[in-house]
This record gives structure tokens, C-alpha cells and sequence, in this order.
């Protein structure tokens, strides 16, 4: 055999094979199509007419749909209310606490809880800014909490001044020139002023 007879048969063999798969395609297509057209037909023609009292069980059904979709909304736009005040809450905790942050007030945790407890009824937002309203009178939030540190309250949150106080006194120290024997007076004077320090 040559090659172009090899080809020939080759070639002669692939379509038969191929006229025979498209054949076995398009019968089974026909059987597709005719037993899919009957179901569409059982689908598009008016159902029978049924007994009035399934009828009617039919209708409470629609209804207890319904009622179950509306119970399912209200279930969820009380999670939705839910999630917007928790996300309120966070942010106005975080704005309070950046407040605070700036004032360099002790123990901040427990200052945050004192001014919430408060305070946080009163705060509001409004376009990203914090503020307390109380009764009218609207004061930013930075100034809240400077002012909250004036009160009673507030005061023990303050932090202390570089001052010891109006009973310190300034010590002086001399200082020691190389080749000097400091003087025993002088010793003495400095060991009683660090006893008090």
C-alpha cells in the first residue's frame, strides 16, 4: 500500500465513524426534544380543576408564606438596627478615647468609663464631629473631657505637675573642684539633705 492509499482509507474510515456519532447524536436530540416539548406542554395547559376544599388549604398556605417573609424582614431589620448601634457605640467609644488620649489623663480606662458613664447619652455626632449636649448648651467633645478634669470627679485623673509642691525645697549642690578635699561640714550638710529626699 502507498501512503495515499493509507491516507485515503484513513480518511474514508473517519467518516464513517463520523457521519455514524452524528447520527446517534441527532436521534438521540429527537427523542430529547419530543419527550421535552411534552413536559412543556403538561406545564403550559391549565391545571384540572381541584376539590374546593384543597382550594382553600392552598390559600392559608399563601398566607403563612407571607406571614413567615414578614416575620423573616422584621428579624432582620431588628439585626440591621442592632449592628448600626453597636457601630455607633464603637465609634463614639474610640472618639472618647482619642479625647482623652490628648489630655495625657491617668488611669484612661478607667477615666473613658467614669466620663461614659456620664456622658454617654449626651454625645452625639454630627458630619465626624463630637460633641455634648447638655440641655442646649453644645460643648465639642475635646472640651468635655478638659472640662470633665476641672470637676470633682475628674480631678483625681489630672496628672501631676514637674512641682513637688510649696513644701519642697531647692538643693544646691557645689560642686567638687579636682584637688579639693571637700570639708566635713559639707559632707554632713549633704548626707542630712538626701535623708529627706
Amino acid at each position: 500500500m502507498t501512503p495515499e492509499e493509507i491516507k485515503q482509507l484513513l480518511t474514508e474510515s473517519l467518516t464513517e465513524i463520523k457521519t455514524e456519532l452524528l447520527s446517534e447524536v441527532d436521534k438521540k436530540n429527537q427523542g430529547l426534544a419530543a419527550s421535552l416539548t411534552k413536559e412543556i406542554k403538561k406545564l403550559t395547559t391549565s391545571p384540572t380543576p381541584v376539590l374546593s376544599t384543597e382550594g382553600d388549604s392552598e390559600e392559608p398556605k399563601e398566607k403563612l408564606s407571607l406571614k413567615a417573609l414578614q416575620q423573616q424582614i422584621s428579624d432582620l431589620q431588628t439585626q440591621l438596627t442592632e449592628k448600626d448601634k453597636q457601630a455607633f457605640a464603637a465609634k463614639r467609644s474610640q472618639a472618647v478615647s482619642s479625647a482623652i488620649s490628648k489630655t495625657n489623663a491617668l488611669s484612661a480606662p478607667t477615666f473613658h468609663k467614669l466620663f461614659m458613664l456620664e456622658h454617654e447619652s449626651l454625645l452625639k455626632e454630627e458630619e465626624g464631629n463630637w460633641f455634648v449636649d447638655k440641655g442646649g448648651n453644645i460643648i465639642g467633645l475635646d472640651d468635655a473631657v478638659k472640662n470633665y478634669l476641672n470637676t470633682d470627679e475628674g480631678k483625681f485623673f489630672v496628672p501631676p505637675s514637674g512641682v513637688n509642691g510649696s513644701s519642697s525645697q531647692e538643693t544646691k549642690t557645689t560642686p567638687a573642684t579636682p584637688g579639693t578635699k571637700p570639708k566635713a561640714a559639707d559632707l554632713l550638710f549633704d548626707a542630712i539633705s538626701n535623708l529627706n529626699d
